[in-house]
């Protein structure tokens, strides 16, 4: 390794005098704290200072031609909105072809939850828009290869804050701005701007930069989040590329591009539901500096860091087992394995052969929801078994994937085998049942429980609360998946007295993650479902027929119905069961109404309690 290093260091030297007269210049911005008027400081992060003070020393350091008189560092308070526009327009004056920029930018991002008509990055006191960051891009002259790269949640583009939504809302919103991606939203600006200097006959409109000449890196796509982390004091994608200066030479010249830094980082962000994006791969080849060499791995390694290198496995009646693998854990090495399910399974998985400490996580993936964790399994018996064992049931038929990773503190490499089979009678979470009460003897600081409630189809309200005992505890609660780092509802009252109500829940298993802002105890938590209920008017004293609209039901479900003969009295109803196999087709079922009654009240699962 000694001998290529320095045959790519003397490739760097005459690289660098042939180019000699080419600069490098860079923004760095990275921002923890902002005004409070414009974000609370319970939102502040942690690490974005250091995600840009270091991706700035790399570049000075690491001999790709950045030095420290032609950088700008922008950290809290200094990163208002016009100091950024200010140093992009001064580097663009600056700049020439042949020219280097990169804009490191490290925050908050997301875009307008109202109108959903604008993109932005947060500077310290105000958004810094899509339209505008298109504009600065644009003052740049052609020949100048500008390389963006952003750490900030939704860095793909879209930020919805789900907490206000129904699931139906949170869904058309989805669906509605998924092309919402940061890198071609700016790029779709600069191009209509410079098609409008080139219509208006602006002189300098050719001279400026292409679009097409600027190379973008984000954290994550438009509907996930960019992770930080205390273990490593960094977001995990700026983590990442400052391990690409050590690691990331695939290439064995000795150097590494942007893209070779990139591509490092995107096998090895330690979270599923984070998939860092980039655009522009010409602009990315650009030489960032020098790097070592890529640690070699065996066939599992690296690829399969990501849903796409998932290695197929087919769970089997009878258990099997795979042969003993080693994972890297200070390059955060994971595997990742994909299995079909089939709805109301169980699934076992476990871990063997241990040496270290691994830890398993279940997702699934779909193109409306993208990627949820559904199921985590740890330690079986902390510290005298540090092995895993999960099992699942599977709410719907399709593609399930587990990953296994090394705990973050136990050294550097770890191994295990796994042990899978298509098997088990129970799901090992605990399961809430509708209308009963659950105690919480205690949960402490920063600790979790979650629930699982199994809600059936028809059902027209949700209501789940925390009540009693003592500290403060929030409720984090999610369809389908474990509300871990994502959730669809949540309940942060101060104390223990949380409440979340949810419409017209979709029949699916539920979650409800539990969690102690401060140490918490004596608590009481309730989770209550209704099922659907209606009136339909009988114009006539003889039988007639009617539909029953059933939002969420599928073709071909079959639901108990129950109905009364009169209108709604005080107190209960006496109901009476009218079909106990009634059949969804396209989202309602037909209804024979009695006779001799002025109106019936339907209900879908079970008897309305008024």
């Amino acid at each position: 390794m000694n001998k290529n290093l320095v045959v790519g260091l003397g490739a760097l030297l005459l690289w660098l005098s042939g180019t000699a007269q080419a600069a490098r210049f860079g923004l760095f911005v990275g921002l923890n704290e902002y005004n409070t008027s414009y974000v609370p400081s319970d939102n502040w992060l942690s690490y974005c200072v250091a995600d840009a003070g270091a991706m700035r020393t790399n570049l000075v350091n690491k001999g790709g031609g950045w030095v420290s008189s032609n950088t700008t560092l922008l950290v809290n308070s200094a990163g208002s909105r016009t100091a950024i526009r200010a140093a992009l327009s001064n580097y663009a004056a600056k700049a020439v072809s042949g020219d280097v920029v990169v804009y490191f930018h490290s925050s908050h991002g997301g875009n307008d939850d109202v109108t959903q008509a604008n993109v932005y990055l947060c500077a310290y006191d105000a958004d810094y828009s899509e339209d505008e960051l298109a504009t600065d891009l644009s003052a740049f002259k052609t020949g100048v290869k500008v390389v963006v790269i952003v750490d900030a949640c939704h860095s793909g583009g879209l930020f919805v804050e789900t907490a206000a939504l129904s699931l139906e809302e949170k869904e058309i919103r989805r669906r509605q701005v998924r092309d919402w991606n940061i890198a071609e939203r700016v790029t779709a600006r600069m191009q209509d701007l410079r098609a409008a200097r080139l219509l208006a006959g602006a002189t300098d409109a050719a001279r400026l930069i292409a679009p097409g000449e600027v190379g973008w890196m984000t954290a994550c796509a438009f509907y996930e989040y960019s992770y930080e982390d205390s273990s490593i004091e960094h977001g995990w994608f700026t983590y990442r590329l400052l391990q690409g200066f050590d690691y990331g030479d695939s290439s064995g010249d000795g150097q590494a591009s942007f893209q070779e830094l990139f591509d490092y980082a995107y096998l090895r962000i330690p979270y599923v539901d984070q998939v860092p994006q980039d655009y522009n791969p010409s602009i990315l080849a650009t030489l960032a500096g020098t790097a070592g060499a890529t640690p070699a791995g065996d066939a599992w390694d690296y690829g399969d860091n990501v849903l796409e290198g998932a290695t197929a496995i087919g769970p089997a009646y009878e258990p099997q087992t795979t042969a003993a693998h080693t994972l890297r854990q200070d390059l955060d090495e994971s595997d990742i394995f994909a299995f079909p399910v089939m709805k109301n399974r169980c699934y076992t998985f476990r871990s063997t052969n241990l040496a270290g400490d691994v830890d398993a996580y279940l997702y699934t993936y779909s193109e409306e929801d993208g990627t949820r964790l559904v199921r985590a399994a740890y330690d079986i018996n902390y510290p005298s078994d540090l092995n895993f064992s999960m099992t699942y049931k599977a709410a719907q038929s399709g593609t399930a994937y587990l990953k296994v990773q090394p705990y973050f503190d136990t050294g550097t490499t770890g191994s295990y085998s796994l042990v899978y089979a298509n098997a088990g009678t129970a799901d090992s979470m605990a399961t809430l049942t509708s209308g009963v009460a659950r105690s919480i003897a205690s949960i402490a600081q920063e600790s979790y429980e979650v629930f699982r409630l199994p809600v059936p189809p028809g059902q027209t309200n949700l209501a789940i609360t925390l009540s009693g005992g003592t500290g403060d505890a929030d409720l984090y609660v999610a369809c389908g998946y474990i509300p871990l780092s994502d959730q669809d509802y949540y309940s942060q009252e101060y104390g223990n007295d949380e409440a979340v109500g949810v419409t017209n829940p979709p029949a699916n298993d539920w979650f409800i993650q539990v969690y102690g802002y401060d140490p918490s105890s004596n608590m009481t938590l309730r989770a209550t479902y209704k099922p659907g209920g209606a009136v339909i008017g009988n114009l006539s004293n003889t039988a007639a027929s009617a539909t029953f609209a059933l939002d969420l039901l599928t073709n071909g479900a079959r639901v108990s119905i129950y109905s009364a003969t009169n209108l709604l009295p005080t107190g209960h109803l006496n109901w009476a069961l009218r079909s106990n196999a009634a059949t969804v087709v396209n989202g309602k079922v037909l209804l024979n109404l009695i006779s001799n009654a002025p109106g019936q009240i339907i209900s879908v699962g079970r008897p309305l309690d008024f």
